[in-house]
């Protein structure tokens, strides 16, 4: 089945608030997010090196320890994860993070625990691995669109609000990725 045709009034309305977001944007918060995925990226790396995993296994491991988590402690618990320390978190990230390393030393795809319709997760994880064209909408990201609900969206507004930060970044020369980390930056006072 295909999926529902994208409401343009309500993307156009989330473009709205990211663009006020991302246009009232100081230049060391342009400088911030223009490097913030690379950043992640390098840790992902050290990560993927401490467990002879790939860079997507310890990007996904990343990601996996990543809700309603500051970053630098989401860093914290995947390097105790990947040096075999006690990782205080819930449980079942813990559990993902041993199918992610199962995964990926079967050869298959460690991305795979996040499934299809994760609207942060798993397009976290593609992010951190390089991959700028997709966009993570967590709850910074949802308020930085002009929604305060902190549930998460429906798939078809994920769909959507994808859709206005690709579109808002576009317009300004920046990957999505970028486009919504500046905005991210923006509506939470810093890269923190």
């Amino acid at each position: 089945m295909a999926p529902r045709p994208l409401d343009e009034a309500r993307v156009t309305e989330y473009a709205r608030e990211i663009a006020a977001r991302i246009d009232r944007a100081t230049p060391a918060q342009y400088e911030s997010a223009l490097t913030w995925y690379a950043d992640a990226r390098e840790i992902a790396v050290t990560i993927a090196d401490t467990l002879g995993v790939s860079v997507r296994a310890g990007a996904a491991i990343l990601s996996a320890l990543s809700p309603r988590c500051p970053w630098a402690r989401n860093v914290a618990l995947a390097l105790d994860y990947a040096h075999g320390r006690e990782v205080r978190t819930l449980g079942d990230h813990v559990a993902k993070c041993d199918a992610i390393v199962a995964l990926d030393r079967a050869g298959s795809d460690p991305f795979a625990v996040f499934g299809d319709t994760s609207p942060k997760t798993g397009p976290f994880a593609r992010n951190i691995a390089g991959d700028l064209d997709s966009v993570t909408v967590d709850v910074w990201a949802l308020r930085a669109a002009g929604i305060s609900d902190r549930a998460a969206p429906t798939t078809v507004q994920g769909r959507e609000i994808r859709a206005a930060y690709a579109r808002v970044a576009r317009d300004r020369g920046l990957s999505p990725a970028v486009g919504q980390a500046l905005a991210w930056i923006v509506e939470r006072g810093g890269a923190e």
